[in-house]
């Protein structure tokens, strides 16, 4: 039996698929951990996992719906989570974690917890890396569609000369914010990071890629350890019940239902989403 500790960060479409894995790791005979932020404890325990707290904790930054607006910015909302979410509590978050991850055989990791590689290498402990949406695999054969640059639409054909620049140019933009992770590393007298911290994340022995080949298929440029696994699903409630009888009955009974769903962040900033779920359905 190993202990795994499972680490992540981010709203409930960050944490759903590892309490999915840590089930089926606990089903198979090994102690899990989750580590995350303080306000997601009840979640984990009440499915039967042990809980290690990893700052920052929403209650940090006031609002919730404020936050999760301010994240889902077309433009600015990935800068907001790593500048003002992330990368200023990266000392708490590695504290934290190396703290949950003592006595450890394993780490899975999140694209958002820069500070998982420092800890492993602390500490010797083999990485899983993850990625849960196909823009994270930041391939140049199938790139994705932006709202913030509809400029960049047209170029998807471009193919992978056009986009390794354009990747390559946003990792260079980008290099910036991680000034506190360099230093960090610099402190701990680890050795300078080769790469950069969310473009080069792959773990070498392991990356799962948590998502279906409807969403994208495997790419030539995909890490070399990948292993696509489709969406590993929780599907429970606080209390482990799974879906109401009656839906279920409902879901069964006749012609599958259209549905229109957001993520778990997008739902707080929906705008006219439903007004267009509508008039699409009846169309």
């Amino acid at each position: 039996m190993a202990r795994i500790v499972l680490t992540t960060l981010g709203s409930l479409g960050d944490l759903h698929p590892y309490l999915a894995l840590g089930l089926e790791l606990r089903a198979r005979g090994h102690a899990v951990v989750i580590a995350t932020h303080a306000g997601y404890r009840s979640r984990a325990e009440s499915a039967g996992l042990e809980f290690a707290p990893v700052r920052p904790d929403y209650d940090t930054f006031g609002d919730l719906r404020a936050v999760m607006r301010e994240a889902m910015d077309e433009r600015r909302g990935s800068e907001v989570v790593l500048n003002k979410f992330v990368l200023p509590f990266l000392r708490g978050t590695h504290a934290d974690l190396l703290a949950a991850a003592r006595g450890a055989d394993l780490m899975v990791d999140h694209v958002l917890t820069f500070t998982a590689p420092l800890v492993c290498e602390q500490l010797g402990l083999p990485r899983v890396s993850t990625t849960l949406q196909p823009v994270a695999m930041f391939s140049t054969y199938d790139p994705p569609l932006s709202p913030a640059a509809p400029w960049l639409s047209p170029l998807r054909s471009a193919g992978p000369k056009v986009w390794r620049l354009l990747w390559w140019l946003a990792s260079r933009a980008s290099r910036p914010w991680f000034r506190e992770l360099y230093a960090l590393r610099r402190e701990l007298g680890l050795p300078p990071l080769q790469g950069h911290p969310m473009f080069d994340t792959a773990s070498h022995e392991l990356h799962l890629v948590l998502f279906s080949r409807e969403l994208m298929p495997p790419q030539p440029d995909w890490p070399a350890a990948a292993v696509q696994t489709g969406f590993p699903i929780h599907d429970r409630g606080d209390q482990g019940e799974g879906m109401p009888v009656p839906l279920l009955r409902w879901l069964d009974a006749g012609t599958p239902p259209l549905v229109f769903t957001l993520g778990s962040s997008a739902v707080f900033t929906a705008g006219t989403f439903y007004d267009c779920a509508v008039a699409a359905a009846q169309s």
